[in-house]
């Protein structure tokens, strides 16, 4: 620090520091940056992990019961022995963060189905986000968010083969 005329003190700050304050913005700013961007797609996983737990139980649940999925009017409840946590039933990014919120579907057309008829499983959606709220919620895929719900565009889906992803 230096005085001037007048006796008060006064910083002179040389163009290097700054340039050299800047350059270490940039680096944490470039070693931050995949942190804050990783950390959102985390909640994607975590959903679509979810999403594939709800479609084993109701897999599960046809292995044991004859190959009979749950039917569509209690399937959280037929369920939840083999899901085990109630949190897999919430979906997330919903715009009502209520505890009674859940925004999960099941495909009411394939209530208490016999799986061994469903042809191509593969491409036939069981469990997935939906706009009704409530629980052990079923309809069909007119229920789907619009906009999808999840960064990308996406809706997550469980098929009725034990896969699920976003669509």
């Amino acid at each position: 620090m230096e005085s001037d005329a007048t006796g008060r003190a006064s910083v002179r700050i040389r163009v290097w520091e700054v340039v050299a304050c800047l350059g270490v913005l940039a680096i944490l700013g470039a070693v931050l940056f995949p942190v804050f961007a990783q950390n959102k797609g985390s909640h994607r996983s975590v959903a679509l992990s979810n999403v594939k737990v709800l479609g084993l139980g109701a897999t599960m649940y046809a292995d044991d019961f004859d190959d009979h999925l749950p039917n569509a009017r209690k399937w959280m409840d037929l369920t939840m022995p083999y899901v085990k946590f109630d949190a897999a039933y919430h979906a997330y990014d919903l715009p009502d963060s209520s505890p009674q919120a859940y925004g999960i579907a099941f495909r009411g057309s394939l209530s208490s189905g016999d799986t061994k008829r469903i042809k191509e499983p593969e491409i036939i959606a069981m469990i997935f986000d939906s706009t009704l709220l409530f629980r052990n919620a079923a309809s069909e895929l007119w229920s789907l968010p619009k906009p999808p719900r999840h960064n990308g565009g996406t809706n997550l889906v469980a098929f009725a083969d034990g896969h699920a992803k976003g669509v």
